[in-house]
């Protein structure tokens, strides 16, 4: 299954996921609500998780296998084995808060743009949307349909943004296109933009403070870069884009016209 996934990001980072680690992710859960004419709106479980970017890659002895702008060379000499070697940690749900700023209260889902944490400070994240299960990306059918939601921008300062977007992604996090990807969307990979073909987002919606516009952005050809949904192309650099402080996505709705 190949289709749209919702996520909602304050930045965009670095693209690396294969082996989970050993702790247990701990999806934090987002009530969204399904509507129809005829029955009105049904409250459906979901959960959250973070973009693999954001995450803990590192070997068996703890070292990290991505510092700053480059692959540690003992762990990476090559993608191959740089997959061997490194796993992508999980994250408990207090995690998200302490590490990510990243929360969630019933139906809202809280985004904090910078974190102070015990090993530093983590700045913006993406996150994506899990189905009920909590073992594949939410896909969005949109023909016919509308999707909904609100942010709260009360937070936000002069000159940040925070957007929530549809992106084409596999419903498993390309665990079975690709051998080397057991992490799967659980852990939050296979992002796939306009710059990594062949994934083509339809369109981004941004929030900023004070101006509020909210410009549809159409994919634009672009010189093509290592595909970050592809587990064996290590990605270039870190790349970030306009972020958020404290931005809140609330209900999300599909209705029937």
């Amino acid at each position: 299954m190949y289709m749209r996934v919702l996520s909602v990001a304050t930045a965009i980072g670095l693209a690396a996921a294969q082996h989970p680690g050993p702790i247990s992710e701990g999806n934090p859960p987002l009530v969204t609500s399904f509507c129809t004419l005829a029955g009105g709106c049904v409250p459906q479980q979901k959960s959250i998780t973070v973009d693999a970017n954001w995450r803990w890659y590192h070997g068996a002895s703890g070292s990290n296998c991505y510092d700053g702008n480059s692959w540690d060379s003992a762990l990476c000499p090559d993608p191959t084995t740089c997959i061997e070697n490194c796993v992508l940690e999980g994250v408990s749900e207090a995690g998200y808060r302490s590490t990510y700023g990243i929360s969630t209260t019933d139906d809202s889902l809280t985004l904090d743009f910078i974190t102070e944490h015990a090993y530093g400070k983590n700045v913006g994240s993406r996150t994506y949307l899990l189905n009920g299960a909590g073992d594949g990306y939410e896909m969005f059918r949109l023909k016919n349909t509308e999707f909904t939601f609100d942010v709260d921008v009360s937070a936000l300062v002069c000159g940040l943004n925070g957007a929530l977007y549809f992106v084409q992604m596999d419903e498993d996090g390309g665990a079975s296109r690709f051998g080397g990807n057991t992490a799967g969307a659980k852990y939050g990979t296979g992002y796939c933009d306009a710059q990594a073909p062949p994934a083509v987002p339809p369109c981004l919606l941004a929030g900023r403070s004070l101006l509020h516009p909210l410009p549809r952005r159409p994919c634009l050809l672009a010189r093509p870069e290592p595909s970050s949904s592809d587990p064996l192309t290590p990605p270039r650099s870190v790349r970030t884009t306009s972020s958020t402080s404290t931005a809140r996505a609330t209900s999300s709705t599909g209705r029937r016209a």
